[in-house]
């Protein structure tokens, strides 16, 4: 695959990605515990199915270290992270959580180089600032947009979940693309078969344990059992972030990861931060503000004067 195919492909798995923000946003009455397990039942049940029926998805290749990161990349990308993003949404609202997801461009170039320096420095500073700017901007407002006391700890509640989610995906995006390009025997399609069933098994386990404390503590609200019409909503946003967000862009992600260096394919995860607000704002029937229009110029303006800057790096160019 070349490195302008790789680009594309980022760009389009982020985009599907934006759709793990909007879901939780128009089923703000579903609890996060359950959204988060429907999603990741349904990621490994597919995983499952394709384990059993395609060939070329054989785990003849897993060593013990191999299952070990997968469980790791199970918790830190998915059941850990999203969970953490569900409650940020449904806490602080979709601007709160795109502008902190939205800076994982800038962790990930600045932890992603110091741990596998690929590129200067002096390289990477411009795109983020032009970055970290626009996020700022875009959604600087909805920290301090609270009017009451309980409003204000749902926001702060809400910040420090999205905080907890952008710590785990970090880790996770820098850790994974590591490993897949130290690891180049391992197919993109069988890791994302083997992180989704290490994702089930965790979720699989998660499930008495939820039901265990809810019996003691009822801090999960299982309403949505009782009611039909949000039970199939649940049911189909299960099925779409299992299948579609969870399984095909992770396929894809693997693929674009093991092409791309790590600060670049970090620069791309902005696309998850714009189209989710995209499409938040397309379910609240509103045109983006003025200032969410500048903010916009100035982060796709820093992604590509990043990846302008890191393919005039020689043996990018040369690839």
């Amino acid at each position: 695959m070349s490195i302008p195919v790789a680009l594309l492909l980022g760009i389009l798995v982020n985009c599907i990605w934006g759709f793990a923000f909007l879901v939780p946003h128009l089923l703000s009455q579903v609890d996060p515990v359950l959204l988060t397990l429907g999603r990741y039942l349904c990621y490994g049940a597919v995983s499952a199915v394709i384990l059993a029926t395609w060939r070329g998805a054989s785990l003849g290749f897993m060593t013990r270290a191999d299952w070990r990161m997968a469980l790791a990349l199970a918790f830190t990308g998915n059941v850990g992270y999203y969970a953490l993003v569900v409650v940020a949404i449904q806490l602080g609202g979709v601007p709160i959580a795109a502008l902190v997801i939205g800076t994982l461009p800038v962790t990930m170039a600045v932890i992603g180089n110091l741990a596998q320096r690929e590129f200067p420095f002096r390289v990477l500073l411009p795109s983020i600032a032009l970055i970290l700017s626009g996020l700022v901007l875009l959604n600087g407002h909805a920290l301090t947009r609270a009017d009451d006391d309980v409003a204000a700890a749902r926001t702060a509640w809400g910040l420090l979940a999205a905080i907890g989610a952008l710590c785990l995906w970090t880790w996770y995006g820098i850790r994974n693309a590591q490993y897949m390009k130290a690891h180049r025997h391992i197919d993109a399609n069988a890791w994302s078969v083997a992180i989704g069933l290490a994702t089930a098994g965790l979720s699989l386990a998660a499930l008495p344990l939820v039901l265990a404390a809810h019996a003691v503590v009822p801090a999960v609200d299982l309403a949505v059992l009782d009611d039909a019409r949000l039970l199939a909503a649940l049911v189909a946003a299960s099925l779409f972030l299992g299948i579609v967000v969870s399984w095909l862009a992770t396929v894809l992600w693997n693929r674009v990861a093991r092409v791309l260096p790590v600060a670049m394919a970090g620069q791309l995860v902005v696309f998850e931060t714009l189209s989710s607000l995209v499409y938040a704002f397309v379910a609240d029937g509103r045109w983006p503000q003025p200032v969410e229009f500048g903010s916009a110029a100035l982060i796709l303006g820093g992604v590509v004067f990043g990846i302008r800057a890191t393919l005039r790096r020689g043996d990018l160019a040369a690839a």
